[in-house]
C-alpha cells in the first residue's frame, strides 16, 4: 500500500476498491474482512457501481494465501508495484526527456523502484529483546582489528564486523589516504576477511602495484624485477588465509554513485559468491549523488553522498571506508590544531560519518618516516580529540605502530626475552630476499609471535 499509487490503475471500478482499501489499511492495519467491504460498497453512495465491484471482489475474496508462501507473494506484488512504477517513470519524465535531454528525474526514480522492497522490520524492540543486545555486547569478535594499534584501542576493537560503520579518512592530498586504506585491507586479509577497493582515482592495475609492494615488502619501483617473489608471496598469503579475498573496482572519477555501488556488490555476490566484510571508497569527494541532481551546491553534493554512502552500509550492515580531502586554509596540514572545520567543501559529511581520522604531517616528519594521526569523531569509543602516530616506509607503503607507542612495562622477562629474540629473527628474514617458501612461513610465524606479545 505505501508503494502504490492511484494514478496506476485505469479501471475506475479498481480505482474505487483501492481508495476505501487503502483508507482502511492506514486507519485499521489490517486487510478488511469481506463484510466490511460489503456494507461500505453496498450503501447508497455505490450501490450504482456494486454490480461491477462484486466481481473483482469475488476474485480477490477467492485467492488462497494458504497455497503459496510469504515471499512468493511478496515477490510478486514487488514485481508488479516495480514495472507500474518503471512505466510511469518514464512515462512522467518522457517530456523532459525528449525536450531537454534531462534524465535525472527519471533516474531518481529508477533508484528508488530498485530499492523498494516489503519489509515487515519495526526494528527493536528493546525490553523484549535485552537478552538478544546483551548476548551481542558480550560476543569476542564484534570488532574488527584495523591493525593500528592506537586507533584499535580508541575504537575498543576496531571497526564493527555486522553492523553500520561510515569512518572517514581526512588528509591533504598525497598525504596517505588511499596508502592506509591499502594498509588495512592487507590487515583484514590477513583475518581471513573479504575487501572490497572501489577506486575512483588510481587504476585498478596502480592499486594492485601499490598492494603488491605492501604485502611482498617490496618497493614498488623494483616490483617488475622480482615478480617470482612477489606471485610465491601472494600464494602463501593466500594459502595461509584461504577466506579471505581482495577485490579491486575502477570507476571514472565523478560517475560513480551509491547506487552504482549496491548494484555491483550485489552482482559480485550473485556471479562471484564475494561478500565483502568491509567497503573501501577511495575517495569521497569525487564520487557523485544518486540521480545527480543538478543546481546543488558542494556542502550539499557531499552531504548527498555521505548520507547515501551510510544509508548503504546500514542496508549491508558493513562498514564503509571513504578517504575525504582538508580544505586549504588554517596555516597548512602540518599542525596538531587540525580539527572538523578542516573537511573539505561539506560540514554535512562531518555530521553524517560515524568516526573521522585526520592525517597531518611536517615536513620534518615526513623525513622521518613519522604520520601524525588526530581522533576528531568517534561513535564506537569514547576517544576524540587524541592524537598518535604511525611508522611508514615509503619504499613498501607499509604503515606500521610507531616503535615508541609499545609498551612493555606488563610484560615479564621471559616475555620480553622472547620478543627480543623474535625481533631479531624478524629482522634476519627481512634482510634475506632468498624468499624460499620456508622462509617467507618462517617470516609469517614470527610476526605472528610478536602480535601476541
Amino acid at each position: 500500500m505505501n508503494f502504490l499509487k492511484l494514478g496506476w490503475f485505469k479501471n475506475d471500478t479498481l480505482k474505487t476498491i483501492y481508495k476505501f482499501l487503502n483508507a482502511y489499511y492506514k486507519k485499521y492495519e489490517q486487510i478488511p474482512k469481506r463484510g466490511d467491504v460489503e456494507s461500505v460498497f453496498k450503501n447508497e453512495c455505490y450501490s450504482s457501481q456494486y454490480a461491477n465491484i462484486k466481481p473483482m471482489l469475488d476474485s480477490l475474496y477467492a485467492f488462497e494465501e494458504s497455497k503459496y508462501s510469504d515471499k512468493f507473494i511478496k515477490d510478486n506484488i514487488v514485481k508488479f508495484t516495480k514495472a507500474r512504477a518503471i512505466y510511469f517513470a518514464i512515462f512522467d519524465n518522457i517530456s523532459e526527456i525528449e525536450e531537454k535531454g534531462e534524465i535525472g528525474g527519471c533516474l531518481s526514480q529508477f533508484e528508488s523502484i530498485v530499492r523498494m522492497e516489503m519489509s515487515s522490520d519495526l526494528g527493536t524492540d528493546y525490553f523484549k529483546k535485552i537478552d538478544k543486545h546483551i548476548e551481542k555486547l558480550q560476543e569476542v569478535n564484534s570488532r574488527i582489528p584495523v591493525g593500528i594499534k592506537e586507533f584499535d584501542r580508541m575504537t575498543y576493537g576496531g571497526l564493527p564486523k555486522d553492523d553500520t560503520c561510515l569512518w572517514i579518512i581526512m588528509a591533504q592530498p598525497g598525504l596517505g589516504k588511499s596508502q592506509l586504506l591499502g594498509n588495512i585491507a592487507y590487515n583484514w586479509i590477513r583475518q581471513n576477511k573479504k575487501v572490497l577497493i572501489i577506486s575512483l582515482e588510481m587504476s585498478e592495475q596502480m592499486y594492485s602495484a601499490r598492494l603488491s609492494s605492501l604485502i611482498a615488502g617490496t618497493n614498488i619501483n623494483t616490483l617488475k624485477n622480482s615478480t617470482d617473489r612477489l606471485k610465491r608471496v601472494v600464494t602463501q598469503l593466500h594459502d595461509l588465509y584461504p577466506e579471505s579475498g581482495l577485490y579491486i573496482k575502477e570507476y571514472p572519477t565523478g560517475t560513480c554513485t551509491a547506487a552504482h555501488l549496491r548494484q555491483f556488490i550485489r552482482k559480485l555476490k550473485e556471479s562471484k559468491d564475494f561478500v565483502p566484510d568491509i567497503i573501501m571508497v577511495d575517495y569521497l569527494n569525487i564520487m557523485k549523488p544518486n540521480g545527480n541532481p543538478s543546481n546543488v551546491t558542494l556542502y550539499e553534493k557531499g552531504t548527498l553522498i555521505s548520507e547515501e554512502l551510510r544509508a548503504l552500509s546500514s542496508e549491508l550492515k558493513k562498514p564503509i571506508l571513504a578517504p575525504i580531502q582538508t580544505a586549504r586554509r588554517n596555516g597548512g596540514y602540518a599542525r596538531e590544531d587540525i580539527d572538523i572545520d578542516s573537511a573539505s567543501e561539506s560540514s554535512g559529511i562531518v555530521a553524517t560519518a560515524d568516526g573521522i581520522l585526520a592525517l597531518f604531517q611536517s615536513p620534518e616528519d615526513r623525513i622521518n618516516g613519522c604520520l601524525n594521526a588526530k581522533m576528531l569523531k568517534n561513535r564506537l569509543g569514547g576517544y576524540v580529540g587524541a592524537i598518535f602516530r604511525m611508522q611508514v616506509n615509503y619504499d613498501t607503503l607499509r604503515i606500521t605502530d610507531w616503535p615508541d607507542d609499545e609498551d612493555d612495562s606488563a610484560k615479564t622477562p621471559e616475555e620480553l626475552q622472547k620478543k627480543e629474540e623474535l625481533n631479531q629473527k624478524l629482522n634476519e628474514l627481512q634482510e634475506d630476499k632468498t624468499s624460499s617458501d620456508k622462509a617467507l612461513t618462517e617470516l609469517d610465524e614470527c610476526i605472528g609471535g610478536l602480535k601476541e606479545l
